[in-house]
């Protein structure tokens, strides 16, 4: 598995976690990672890979969570249950 999120994964994951800020929704998608990144306009502090980006295991068990309707609440609760001693493993909705 790659360690780089496609777009497509990406836009499934922004459809649950920012709803109304996707494409046809009124923003661009180049627009709302501007938006969701407040470090992209304050330029002091350079950007850190994201999670979901870094760890395949962490974005295939979220990507698969999403894919059957689960919430992001019910994802990071069932990580620290399913993953108690991996920090890699976990999720902030």
């Amino acid at each position: 598995m790659s360690d780089v999120i496609s777009l497509p994964e990406f836009k499934l994951l922004a459809q649950h976690l920012y709803p109304g800020m996707i494409e046809g929704k009124g923003v661009a998608l180049d627009e709302t990672l501007h938006e969701i990144s407040p470090r992209r306009t304050r330029g002091d502090q350079p950007l850190r890979p994201r999670k979901l980006a870094v760890h395949g295991r962490l974005r295939a068990y979220v990507h698969t969570r999403l894919a059957h309707r689960w919430l992001p609440e019910q994802i990071a609760k069932q990580l620290s249950v399913v993953y108690p001693d991996d920090a890699t493993m976990r999720v902030v909705h």
